[in-house]
């Protein structure tokens, strides 16, 4: 009996000792999970920040480049305006010195210079 009731004891300091050791490991897992999830938690924020940050900086260069858009659109309509100006000049000019070429040239001049007055112009 002695014998018998001595194993039992050792089984049960052995079981004892057994479930001590599952219940710290169990208590250093679960603090490692709570660490874990801090950590977790505090990633989570710096990326929201992040996240935020950025898409607000797209926004702006969205907002920034539509900007750029409108301006060469204005650009490009006030060159188009220019060039049609410059065209119109140029048709102007050949037609009015093909219309003085035309002009016959021997009408009389109003005002009559000397020769030494001719030579001056």
């Amino acid at each position: 009996m002695i014998r018998s009731e001595k194993k039992q004891f050792e089984m049960t300091q052995l079981s004892a000792k057994q479930r001590a050791a599952k219940l710290e490991l169990v208590d250093n897992l679960t603090e490692r999970v709570q660490a874990l999830e801090e950590e977790l938690t505090r990633k989570e924020e710096r990326w929201n920040a992040t996240f935020t940050r950025l898409k607000s900086k797209a926004e702006m260069k969205e907002k920034e480049c539509e900007e750029s858009h409108q301006q060469i659109t204005v650009l490009e309509q006030e060159k188009i305006a220019l060039w049609e100006k410059e065209v119109i000049r140029t048709s102007n000019r050949r037609t009015s010195t093909h219309k003085q070429t035309n002009k016959p040239t021997s009408r009389p001049s109003k005002h009559k210079l000397s020769p030494l007055s001719a030579r001056r112009q």
